[in-house]
């Protein structure tokens, strides 16, 4: 992985835009949207049920996987922890529903909206990208529908969500450290569509001798 601070052959500018794209690579900065942490007791049907309820899915409980619900998006986070995204707008208003339906019960709802950037990576270099700087297997047979993760690129925390077979890929990453996470998956499609170009050039001249 390239140092941010190398200009000499790739360049990375600050994050004065939302998108960006070199070869069939594009990375995009999305709109804002509503982000609340959901924590409870999965097995308590005194907790889930009104949850489901409001969803109208049931939470996920499998490790690392991801729902979509009438409200939006709900993503696995840990054994009792869940992360829900859903329309701006729509954020005081839910959590105010699941305040009232789960009174009294030992949970806990966070509003997380304006702690987490996402950034979209799109295309057919995207798992390479990403796995330059980040140590989950994102192999097509083993990341894909319906799965998300907590890791880290370089020095970045990041939770990835598979969006669809692009492929696209979905990176939270706290906003303090948005410009970072962008400069450094910047070089690094620079750098992968760079390596496409050499490794095409290289089987043209050798179909051509």
């Amino acid at each position: 992985m390239l140092d941010p601070q190398n200009q000499e052959t790739f360049s990375a500018q600050p994050l004065s835009t939302d998108t960006y794209s070199v070869g069939d690579l594009s990375l995009q900065m999305l709109p804002t949207t509503g982000k609340l942490a959901l924590r409870g007791n999965p097995i308590d049907s005194s907790f889930t049920r009104p949850v489901t309820k409001l969803l109208g899915v049931e939470l996920p409980i499998i490790a690392n996987t991801v729902v979509t619900s009438r409200i939006g998006t709900v993503i696995w986070r840990g054994p009792d922890e869940w992360m829900i995204e859903l329309p701006l707008g729509q954020v005081e208003t839910f959590a105010a529903e699941l305040e009232m339906a789960l009174e009294g019960q030992h949970i806990s709802i966070v509003d997380l909206t304006d702690a987490y950037s996402v950034l979209r990576l799109s295309g057919q270099g995207a798992r390479h990208v990403l796995s330059s700087g980040c140590p989950i297997n994102l192999n097509e047979n083993d990341f894909g529908a319906d799965q998300c993760a907590q890791s880290h690129y370089l020095k970045a925390g990041i939770m990835l969500r598979f969006v669809d077979e692009t492929p696209a890929f979905d990176v939270f990453v706290r906003r303090s450290e948005t410009e970072y996470l962008w400069q450094l998956l910047q070089l690094s499609c620079q750098t992968d569509t760079s390596f496409l170009e050499l490794e095409s050039n290289a089987k043209c001249s050798a179909n051509n001798n």
